[in-house]
């Protein structure tokens, strides 16, 4: 084990050598179980029934729902949500789950929107640019003057999804007010810009407790209650 940037890594990926119970049981109930849903199974099939090649859904999808599942989140803020395949598994793991869409624009959706698919519509959100190029301008109850009504102040959310494919991320500043005490955030992807930078800045931030670097996402964890610690699975 070795000592990078003030966090502990570790190179194994299915829990070995892991020593905090929090983190062996996201490596292996989440990020490395072999078990699969039933949702993994009728989600496809929505699809084809909707026209959609279900090729779309991809690993990060499948684990979008494992975290959502093991972690009980129930109110699920997602920044840049595309055409939803990804709202469909966060959404499947209970009844009680409510998204919010925060996009660039809400006009036009295309032929591949799963909307109609959804339990629930999305409370969405339109976000107007800001000067440094950010997602997010404006206050912490997600009002945008003239547009859709606010979610309530004291409505934090239990995750965070960004989807940063060709969009600058949100603040960091701006993610740890919209979350609760325990939430947690997913960031997608982490490969190439600005995710990648992104990522970077978000493992170097100091007030962010608990990462889990994978080949195509990260999730986080701020938590205060957390040892420091940055895990690679």
């Amino acid at each position: 084990m070795r000592i990078i940037d003030g966090f502990k890594r570790f190179k194994q990926s299915r829990g070995h050598g892991v020593h905090s119970p929090f983190a062996y049981q996201l490596i292996t109930q989440v990020f490395s179980s072999p078990h699969s849903f039933y949702a993994f199974y009728d989600i496809p099939e929505k699809l084809r029934s909707h026209g959609i090649d279900p090729r779309v859904i991809t690993p990060f999808n499948h684990l979008s729902y494992r975290l959502v599942y093991h972690l009980k989140a129930r109110n699920i803020l997602e920044v840049n949500p595309g055409t939803g395949i990804n709202t469909l598994f966060l959404m499947s793991p209970s009844t009680r789950i409510n998204c919010t869409w925060l996009e660039k624009d809400t006009s036009g959706d295309s032929d591949q929107s799963v909307l109609s698919l959804l339990p629930r519509r999305p409370h969405r959100i339109i976000a107007l640019p800001a000067p440094g190029g950010e997602l997010l301008p404006f206050g912490k109850d997600l009002s945008v003057p003239g547009k859709e009504s606010p979610v309530p102040v004291d409505d934090l959310f239990d995750a965070i999804f960004v989807n940063v494919a060709n969009v600058e991320p949100p603040p960091i500043d701006q993610l740890l007010e919209l979350g609760h005490k325990q939430a947690f955030w997913v960031i997608h992807p982490i490969t190439k810009e600005p995710g990648k930078q992104y990522w970077k800045q978000i493992v170097n931030e100091k007030r962010i407790s608990v990462t889990f670097e994978g080949k195509e996402m990260g999730t986080v964890f701020p938590w205060d209650a957390l040892t420091p610690s940055r895990y690679f699975v």
